[in-house]
């Protein structure tokens, strides 16, 4: 059945997109658009959901809505997830679905791309054209999804083609550095990613990132970490879903998502709004435990705290609370039968303090 589908009109027009010849500022500008034009929908939306969300309180937090007065509620939430479900699309769905017809070799009824119809007929030739427009969009830095769906999955063996076909530094153990971040939803995320490493993930209000999307970039070349090409660092940036919230899907898909970024990181920026919570403890003790069992430890990830909206910013108050939760770790590690050490690298100074972007104010010269 899929075989004999024709790709739809929107499809035809990526397709021309990437062959107008210059697809790395067509397909950013597309981005753009596509994130202008979803945002008026879903701004009344996600109002409405936080609205429902506070209303429910605590019975948003069940497994189960219960009886009662609060059915209509819940009825009405349903509904308004769903229609952010409609929105839930984005460049990378156009990707998908080339990477798709790439992959099961999909010829089109009608030609897409040059009008003379010989871009894409999906033979070997469009195919590599295909797969290079692809890493050339990536090797820009362009965010790309890597994690999808319900299970998770990577999104297909054309995406994981790609990635191997880009360069990476051989002279160094580590290869690409990788580096990842956790945190809840909407707890600025992807705007901490954007401002330290000058990514561009999306940004908005609510759920903007589904799943586990990437960035790659090579930065200019560095003293601090030589490669043979003179070229810098290979860098791979991970922005994962929001965890740890009532808009969350629950605590075992909470703990793939940490337990991924942990295995395949060397650096892991756990962003926290507020103080550290028994919740993201509980979230690194799982962790651990799969390491441990499942083996996963071939890198040791070193962990830092960047904690959002501190009023008080002393850094002894939140360094004793993060050795608290060091000790804690410890003992879980010494209950597994291996150092804590073995498994990832915690400090007790590794934490970060960031202010309030709109409650902090200057009083006579004082904060």
């Amino acid at each position: 059945e899929l075989q004999s589908t024709p790709p739809s009109a929107a499809m035809a027009f990526f397709c021309n997109v990437l062959a107008s010849g210059n697809p790395l500022t067509m397909t950013a500008e597309l981005r753009l658009y596509l994130e202008q034009w979803k945002e008026p929908g879903i701004q009344p939306l996600l109002t409405r959901q936080r609205e429902l969300l506070d209303q429910l309180g605590n019975d948003a937090a069940a497994a189960q809505p219960p009886n009662g007065a609060v059915q209509p509620l819940w009825a009405e939430l349903d509904d308004v997830v769903a229609r952010l479900a409609m929105y839930d699309f984005s460049v990378d769905c156009f990707w998908a679905e080339l990477e798709q017809m790439v992959q099961r070799r999909i010829r089109p009824e009608q030609p897409l791309g040059r009008k003379d119809g010989n871009w894409l007929e999906l033979d070997d030739e469009a195919i590599a054209k295909v797969r290079s427009f692809r890493q050339a969009v990536i090797s820009e830095g362009q965010p790309f999804q890597v994690l999808r769906d319900q299970p998770l999955q990577m999104t297909s063996r054309f995406i994981r083609e790609v990635l191997k076909s880009i360069d990476a530094p051989e002279d160094t153990p580590s290869g690409i550095f990788v580096i990842s971040v956790l945190g809840a939803q909407s707890s600025a995320k992807s705007t901490l990613l954007n401002f330290l490493f000058g990514c561009g993930f999306a940004v908005r209000a609510g759920r903007c990132t589904r799943g586990l999307y990437a960035s790659y970039f090579r930065p200019e070349p560095s003293p601090l970490w030589p490669t043979a090409d003179g070229a810098g660092p290979a860098i791979l940036v991970l922005d994962s879903e929001g965890l740890l919230s009532l808009g969350s899907q629950g605590s075992v898909f909470d703990g793939q998502i940490a337990l991924m970024c942990m295995t395949c990181s060397h650096l892991v920026l756990v962003n926290n709004k507020g103080e550290l919570s028994r919740q993201l403890q509980d979230l690194l003790e799982v962790c651990l435990f799969a390491m441990r069992h499942l083996r996963l430890g071939r890198i040791q990830p070193r962990l830092v705290f960047v904690l959002r909206d501190q009023h008080d910013r002393s850094k002894t108050v939140h360094e004793d609370m993060l050795k608290r939760m060091r000790n804690h770790l410890e003992d879980v590690a010494v209950k597994l039968g291996t150092p804590l050490d073995e498994l990832i690298l915690l400090d007790g100074t590794d934490v970060f303090l960031l202010p309030s972007a709109i409650t902090s104010e200057l009083r006579q010269g004082q904060e």
